[in-house]
């Protein structure tokens, strides 16, 4: 495609299935907006014809509520989160009590529920795959700032990032993206940052991906506040002997003086 032409797309109306009646919404956008790569790919690729009209880009594996976080980000409007994208469409529930008890506010000043903001994380990972499908790398990295926003925020619910990093999806964006791939390296940062001590207890001895416990404990070790410098006193190291003993907590020590004393 060297000349600017309308390219059409048919997205499912939902991630459940599509609908009996309306099963697709229908996109259309400047061939000048989208990656050559992608177009090359589908130039020859698999169109469906609709009647005598244009034919469309069927995106079987993509829902609606993602392919309006693009068409807003080609609007230049940024990226979306879906509890944003649900505020500002008009006629959703969200958005028709916000107006009714006069609660709706700008989003900086919404605190969202931990739910919320897994479905946000969940979703925006979602674009990212659409990113990926349609060659956008622009979009992808659009999306990564988005998510790395999210978790430097106060309200960022950073747990809710690090539940959706199971087994399955860290293999999956492993195996999609590959190990150096800026995805994978924020999903690293974000668990050694972010996941609880029991967390990094069970991934030690889980069956996650390899690379991922190897630079897990890479970033983990960059993580240390200090390097400890041969020579140097390390007098915050390990305080407290006896709880390095064999003994128990109120055994008797031979090493401590009070014990000695009294021993």
């Amino acid at each position: 495609m060297n000349m600017d032409t309308t390219v059409f797309f048919q997205v499912p109306k939902s991630a459940n299935g599509p609908t009996a009646q309306q099963p697709h919404k229908e996109y259309r956008i400047s061939s000048s907006l989208l990656p050559n790569s992608y177009l090359q790919e589908h130039h020859q690729g698999p169109y469906q014809a609709q009647g005598d009209g244009p034919k469309s880009i069927i995106l079987r594996n993509t829902t609606v509520e993602e392919f309006d976080v693009y068409m807003t980000y080609l609007n230049k409007k940024g990226v979306k989160t879906l509890s944003e994208m649900e505020r500002n469409c008009p006629y959703s529930l969200v958005n028709t009590l916000g107006r009714i008890i006069g609660l709706n506010k700008d989003p900086s000043e919404l605190r969202l529920t931990a739910e919320a903001m897994r479905n946000d994380y969940n979703h925006l990972l979602s674009c990212h795959m659409l990113g990926s499908t349609l060659h956008d790398s622009r979009f992808e990295d659009a999306i990564i700032t988005r998510i790395l926003g999210m978790l430097r925020g106060a309200n960022g619910h950073q747990s809710q990032f690090i539940r959706l990093m199971t087994k399955s999806v860290v293999e999956a964006i492993a195996n999609h993206y590959g190990t150096n791939s800026p995805l994978f390296r924020v999903a690293v940062k974000a668990y050694a940052r972010f996941a609880t001590l029991h967390e990094l207890d069970q991934l030690a001895f889980s069956n996650y991906p390899a690379s991922f416990k190897c630079h897990m404990m890479k970033e983990l070790g960059r993580l240390r506040q200090t390097q400890h410098l041969d020579g140097a006193a390390a007098l915050d190291f390990a305080i407290g002997d006896c709880n390095y003993h064999s003994h128990t907590f109120y055994g008797y020590c031979p090493l401590r003086p009070s014990d000695e004393k009294t021993g």
